[in-house]
């Protein structure tokens, strides 16, 4: 499963994915990043089909979260 995102500026990004009890499953990225727009990949052949959440981190500027799902 990937994703696009964009970095306006210069931040500590991190992207963590949650499973449905709130439950940390993999951190996707976790770099300073430069301004541009970037793909994450995340394979969850270890993990069950099913919904799983994203959240986006790039302190000081934003936090975006979403869901998406899993289909083996």
């Amino acid at each position: 499963t990937s994703f696009e995102f964009t970095i306006p500026h210069g931040a500590e990004v991190v992207i963590n994915i949650y499973d449905l009890n709130g439950r940390l499953v993999s951190t996707v990225h976790n770099a300073y990043t430069m301004p541009g727009i970037y793909r994450a990949t995340w394979n969850g052949m270890s993990e069950a089909s099913g919904v799983y959440f994203y959240e986006l981190s790039a302190e000081p500027y934003y936090k975006q979260r979403g869901k998406m799902t899993l289909i083996k």
